[in-house]
């Protein structure tokens, strides 16, 4: 990390709240780590691993994975090396997953004359984990396959079913492990599959054989070893043919598997065939998940439905030469074949067994294949952090009370400044570790104070009074007094020149909107949109200067609103973020200019001229309209409509806004009401809530005096656009 910083005073205007120094950089660790969700690690730290000294640092609940962790006070020198410790007990399993105890069972079968693999017998320990109670069923298959195929999934084949409660079939075991990690995914776990040994690029396309070191084996979703599987499936009891502890024998009333009676001594079914209860119609003959007894663990179907894929590849000899502890099958399998388990409703009782071993090409799919998924536990598990970054802490000093903005950009001889956060100071000096800073990148940092709009000006808090009883509107009365916080709001119209610039940068960030806009020339407000583009287009002015977008889809503000037509609500708002419509009231109080009782924006006449708006003249209807004939304003009616005109072609108000009246409409945030002002609130009224309508200001170049008038209003459905309709921006403190 290269970190350079620049130290400037605080901007225009502003200055009185003093400048921000900073006096002092370090670069700090930052820890990635990955973790189980749900689960409390803690931090340690020591500074020499041979003298195993290690200092706690802080307890950490898991709500994502990966995530970050900076030790903020660590010293410059000596480096610290970095553990974490899984404090997670295993009293618990995860919805519909059963515990399987850490232990020692035998692993095998020597009672069945397989030479083929089931023998020799051998001891073998297992560390806990957890197995689905129940195989995976169509249903599930389906819903985390939706998702992962809109969240860059692919998968050989789409899977089948006989119905939703039955097994999913016809899936290979290169899909049924990406299922897996899209199935962690899905629901905030970790995922276990990686394409690489550290464990970096999560798996999610193609055929890959992947290897045990390629696996995050405390993670979330994956399928089980062998012996887990064979463990699990013996329900804590030894020595028994089958899951069940109180026969060697099977029939129809304990799995879903094809009778044959006549070959096999220990099936005491009444005759061969598939299971009757689930013959119908045509195969598969699958039955429902659970729809037999569970063995001692909790588990049902480990014996017949559907064989079940396992993690390894399968070699007839390695019990010969396997581990004792956890052992993840060969590296390797002569024939390129992974092991399955459990037998199917189109398999004899053989299959059947617990220590029966099949195997299948990994790309093979049957409507007999399907799987179930297994979770390791994190109890006690220590691992040693390498993953650590230098990230920059600075030390800045300022004036107490004051809000600091810090800002970052790659290059000071063209600098792009982003925006990094805004910090309220209560203390000086402070720090602030840029967390996210990139290893590779250079960086440069400045500090301002309170950002003030490119092109906008301070509208002041403040009373005034809302509406006019000059010309008898009903919907401008009652005269109310009104209270408005301050607010920054753009000196002019958003020209089409801006307009342009942002959408095509939302355009490319996942912003959709209804209308291109339009405008007669680059100056020249745009128009033609609707009241959804233009709050969309309000976030992503916001997003492209690093700033906090304003308007959001659900009251947690949560989800940015980019797409659609979102009827946003008052809770939704970010009210001093970003860029955003102004209320109604703020656009009013803003177009009186501090001035109170004008009909207009300006404060020297109740009268209105061509050489002061630009709007559709009309004085036989408007005795305060003292143009000498009806038209549109000469200086920008020529060519086709619409007959706009640059912003800021006419003298400002007495806040230095222009064109707040005539030009083009401007939209406002506000439901419209006409009866809104008999009970509005006193103090920041946003409108009605909901309405049909939302309200516009200002008039237009193709309306009346009568619109251009302070207290004049207007509205529209929000979906309509029309050459007349543009916008300004507000931003709140």
């Amino acid at each position: 990390m290269k970190l350079s910083l620049c130290a400037l005073a605080l901007g225009a205007g502003l200055a009185a709240q003093g400048a921000v120094v900073i006096t002092n950089t370090t670069l700090v660790p930052r820890l990635t780590i990955q973790s189980r969700l749900g689960v409390t690690n803690q931090i340690q730290y020591c500074a020499n691993l041979s003298e195993d000294d290690w200092v706690v640092l802080t307890n950490l609940v898991v709500t994502q994975s990966p995530s970050w962790f900076v030790d903020a006070g660590a010293p410059v020198a000596p480096p610290r090396v970095y553990r974490m410790v899984s404090l997670q007990t295993d009293s618990a399993s995860p919805s519909g997953m059963a515990l399987i105890p850490a232990g020692s069972f035998i692993l095998g079968d020597a009672n069945d004359d397989n030479a083929d693999g089931d023998a020799p017998t051998n001891t073998v320990t297992v560390s806990a984990f957890c197995l689905d109670t129940n195989l995976v069923s169509c249903a599930l298959w389906q819903q985390v396959y939706q998702w992962a195929t809109s969240n860059g999934y692919s998968f050989d084949n789409p899977g089948s079913g006989r119905a939703a409660n039955h097994p999913v079939q016809t899936v290979g075991w290169y899909d049924v492990v990406k299922w897996c990690n899209a199935r962690s995914e899905m629901e905030g776990w970790t995922p276990c599959y990686y394409t690489d040994g550290s464990l970096t690029t999560v798996y999610r396309s193609g055929d890959l054989d992947l290897g045990t070191n390629c696996v995050n084996w405390t993670g979330g979703y994956r399928l089980p070893t062998e012996a887990e599987w064979e463990k699990a499936a013996r329900g804590g009891v030894a020595g028994h043919r089958f899951p069940w502890p109180d026969a060697d024998t099977i029939d129809w009333s304990r799995a879903n598997y094809y009778a044959y009676p006549a070959g096999l001594s220990y099936d005491v079914s009444p005759g061969d065939g598939w299971n009757p209860a689930f013959a119908s119609g045509d195969p598969p003959y699958t039955s429902p998940v659970g729809s037999f007894a569970a063995n001692g663990y909790g588990l049902c179907d480990m014996a017949g439905n559907v064989t079940e894929w396992c993690w390894d590849w399968y070699d007839y000899g390695y019990y010969y030469w396997s581990p004792g502890t956890d052992p993840l099958g060969p590296d390797s399998s002569p024939l390129s074949l992974r092991v399955m388990r459990g037998g199917s409703w189109g398999g004899y009782a053989y299959w059947s067994r617990c220590a029966n071993r099949d195997s299948q090409d990994p790309t093979a799919t049957n409507n007999n294949f399907g799987f179930r998924c297994a979770m390791g536990m994190t109890v006690g598990v220590t691992q040693i952090i390498t993953n650590i970054a230098l990230v920059p802490r600075l030390a800045i000093q300022s004036d107490l009370g004051v809000t600091n903005q810090i800002q970052c950009c790659a290059n000071l001889s063209q600098p792009n400044w982003v925006a990094l956060t805004n910090v309220l100071v209560a203390q000086s000096p402070y720090s602030f570790v840029d967390v996210a800073a990139p290893a590779a990148a250079q960086r440069f940092y400045r500090v301002m104070g309170p950002p003030a709009l490119s092109d906008g000006v301070i509208i002041p808090a403040g009373s005034f009074t809302m509406g006019d009883p000059l010309d008898g509107e009903s919907d401008a009365l009652p005269l109310h007094t009104v209270n408005v916080s301050a607010c920054y709001m753009d000196t002019n119209l958003v020209t089409c020149a801006l307009w342009t610039s942002v959408f095509q940068w939302a355009t490319n960030h996942g912003y959709g909107f209804d209308h291109a806009g339009s405008g007669k020339a680059a100056d020249h407000p745009v128009e033609s949109i609707d009241w959804y583009d233009m709050v969309k287009w309000c976030n992503a002015r916001s997003e492209k200067e690093g700033r906090v977008p304003a308007y959001y889809t659900d009251a947690a503000q949560t989800v940015v609103y980019r797409t659609g037509q979102v009827d946003v609500a008052s809770a939704s708002v970010n009210w001093s973020a970003g860029y955003r419509l102004p209320t109604e009231a703020e656009w009013e109080k803003a177009a009186r200019g501090g001035v109170a009782g004008h009909r207009f924006p300006w404060p020297d006449a109740n009268t209105i001229t061509w050489s002061r708006a630009n709007y559709y003249a009309y004085p036989t209807y408007c005795s305060y309209d003292v143009n000498p004939t009806n038209t549109y304003n000469p200086a920008f009616s020529n060519g086709a409509f619409p007959y706009t005109s640059p912003v800021g072609s006419f003298p400002p108000n007495g806040y230095g806004l222009y064109d707040m009246a005539g030009n083009v409409w401007e939209w406002c945030w506000d439901w419209y009401d006409s009866a809104y002002y008999r009970s509005s609130p006193g103090t920041d009224p946003r409108g009605a809530e909901p309405g049909t309508y939302r309200v516009l200001r200002g008039g237009s170049w193709g309306d009346i005096a009568v619109a251009a008038r302070c207290a004049a209003r207007a509205c529209n459905v929000p979906t309509y656009a029309s050459d007349g309709f543009g916008f300004r921006c507000v931003r709140g403190f």
